[in-house]
């Protein structure tokens, strides 16, 4: 059956705000000197609009230069002064890495040698190495216990400084750091007592000023202290091996103690993130194999220009540029197909740059990725899965990380926004969400989506008031449903007064109906049933049993006292078509009370005219 449809695309702006409603109940009358102020308001209001209307270009232009060339100048900052390898597989030059944001950001070549200008004159960052020493395993034991009591110190060594210790030293050293760099540059993690797999998690800030010629040095020293002679004596009848261990330690100079092992890193070789069990290496050929320490390591920087971007946090200022990226993905690939969270290399290169080197934790990343694509999802093509994916990663750190305050506020709005923005879209469902196999997985996805905020903890905890999904669905398939119901009806008005043409109308209204519940009998069903066991079938039948039923009031008592044969052979189809309706009834999980309940007392005035039309019609089929 064809009609015209009330098309929606997702894009639309669905939420309606408070100025955009249809009613005034309940609001005070203004003052005149308030409707005045009110009126030159407007009027002033519509003066703006019409003149950012008439200048696309010139609101174009301002947002380039309020939003757009702060962030460029971030990304043009942050190639200048990028420290080691992406996780990419693919490496790219800083030439391409400018052609790429000259691209994405549509920059000109005098705007971007402008910005590249203005970059290069601003105050260089601090370098620095965030190295988190998290643990050992299998470890030498040096005591006469059999353990050790371990310790690492740890620096960053330029050349200048390693190559001053080899010509300093006339006999191999087992200590390089200690008599290569000034104390202010070494630092030293905690002292573990008698273990062989120690457990440290602390991180230490290193600062360097030539990348490309300094080494990142760890060494692992077992901690000398004195033990008493009867504690020796003890520790020797309870393990004889350790008698060759306290003639060995008596021999050493009192106060020594033993190394350990090494790692020794160039940080031109490593990776901007780096987290490795590294292998702790000898000064010579004794005990090859001295266990392993578990190293993070990461490039930061300290004391960042500020006035790049105006003093915008790197939070900020990374969910600008990832969503600016993405916009410039999406539009390069002019495709029909959703976007599915893919990037190109060099965007995949910067985002990781810059949030390394702000040191952006995965947990702040993953929410600037779950803010920036649920925005994007209500204006472009964004498939859902992205979305479902983004929303699993924030739940993972969530309970691994706590967030800062301001995050959380922005978490949880944005999980309670799109929330809302989703039911919108539940409840123009028919529109958004045809009944065929391409699009009702899509709807099953935004139902899927719905029910994990739900379900996360962090939605849980930051929107604290009851809100159960299953009647908010519920809530916005009826309220769809009756809008629906409410723009059939206006597209089906009757062309003219005449009883006839609004019967034909009512007809025309029913047979839409009688064909929506059955899409929702056969494609829609086992979609909400699947996703949030809501059964839409039911909820849109009962909707329609009450809106059908006081039309057929309306229409019936329209023509009570005027029945012809012409209009009583109109009134027939309205009759059949809903006692079809009538029969879906037995699909109903819960039956109750209906509206249309013997509706077919209504035609008993139609009854006489079409026993007669049966009558005529069936003699003239026997006369022929």
């Amino acid at each position: 059956m064809s009609s015209e449809r009330h098309t929606v695309r997702k894009g639309d702006n669905l939420l309606q705000t408070p100025d955009q409603g249809h009613g005034s109940a309940g609001l005070r009358p203004l003052s005149p000197s308030h409707s005045r102020k009110l009126g030159v308001t407007r009027k002033m209001r519509e003066r703006r609009d019409l003149k950012e209307d008439e200048n696309p270009e010139e609101k174009a232009r301002k947002q380039k230069e309020r939003e757009l060339k702060p962030l460029y100048k971030e990304l043009l900052y942050t190639i200048t002064h990028k420290m080691g390898k992406p996780s990419t597989t693919e490496v790219f030059t800083e030439n391409q890495l400018h052609q790429y944001i000259k691209e994405a950001f549509t920059m000109t070549d005098s705007e971007h040698e402008s910005l590249a200008e203005r970059a290069e004159g601003t105050v260089p960052p601090v370098y620095c190495l965030m190295a988190t020493v998290k643990e050992a395993k299998g470890i030498l034991g040096k005591d006469v216990s059999g353990f050790s009591d371990p310790y690492c110190i740890i620096t960053v060594m330029e050349d200048e400084e390693e190559s001053r210790t080899r010509r300093s030293r006339s006999k191999p050293s087992k200590s390089i750091v200690k008599d290569a760099v000034s104390d202010d540059k070494i630092f030293q993690s905690d002292i573990k007592k008698q273990t062989l797999n120690p457990i440290w998690n602390q991180t230490f800030i290193l600062e360097f000023e030539d990348f490309a010629g300094a080494s990142f040095h760890l060494e692992m020293w077992d901690k000398d202290e004195e033990v008493s002679l009867t504690q020796k004596l003890e520790d020797i009848k309870s393990n004889f091996n350790s008698l060759r261990r306290m003639i060995k330690e008596a021999q050493k100079e009192k106060g020594t103690d033993d190394f350990l092992g090494k790692v020794v890193l160039k940080l031109q070789d490593l990776h901007c993130t780096e987290d490795n069990w590294y292998n702790l290496e000898p000064r010579t050929e004794t005990y090859p194999y001295r266990g392993q320490c578990h190293l993070n390591l990461k490039f930061i920087h300290k004391a960042r220009d500020e006035t790049l971007s105006a003093g915008r946090s790197p939070y900020i200022n990374y969910c600008g540029i990832l969503q600016q990226f993405v916009q410039a993905y999406i539009s390069k690939q002019q495709g029909s197909a959703p976007w599915k969270g893919d990037l190109c290399g060099e965007a995949q290169t910067l985002l990781e740059f810059y949030a390394t080197q702000n040191d952006l934790s995965p947990f702040l990343q993953d929410l600037a990725k779950w803010v920036a694509y649920s925005k994007l999802y209500q204006s472009l093509e964004v498939d859902s899965s992205v979305l479902l994916q983004q929303l699993t990663s924030v739940e993972y750190h969530w309970h691994q990380q706590e967030l800062p305050n301001q995050q959380k506020q922005e978490l949880g709005d944005s999980l309670h926004g799109f929330l809302k923005y989703g039911l919108c879209l539940v409840s123009k469902y028919r529109d958004i969400y045809p009944p065929d196999p391409q699009n009702t997985p899509k709807l099953h996805t935004l139902l899927r989506i719905l029910v994990q905020i739900c379900k996360t903890q962090a939605f849980q905890k930051l929107n604290p008031a009851e809100f159960e999904l299953h009647d908010e669905v519920s809530d916005a398939i009826l309220t769809g449903t009756e809008e629906w119901f409410n723009i059939q009806k206006g597209l089906n008005q009757p062309m003219t007064k005449d009883l006839s043409e609004i019967v034909s109308a009512l007809s025309r209204l029913i047979a839409e109906v009688q064909e929506d519940i059955k899409h929702n009998k056969d494609a829609w069903n086992r979609v909400f049933v699947s996703a949030v066991q809501v059964d839409v079938f039911t909820v849109v039948y009962k909707a329609f049993d009450y809106l059908l039923a006081k039309e057929m009031r309306d229409t019936l008592s329209l023509i009570e006292g005027q029945m012809e044969q012409t209009l009583a052979n109109n009134l027939f189809p309205v009759y059949l078509s809903l006692q079809s309706i009538q029969q879906d009834k037995a699909f109903l999980q819960k039956r109750g009370v209906l509206e249309l309940t013997n509706f077919q007392e209504g035609f008993r005035e139609a009854l006489p005219y079409w026993l007669n039309h049966a009558f005529s019609t069936t003699q003239d089929r026997l006369e022929r």
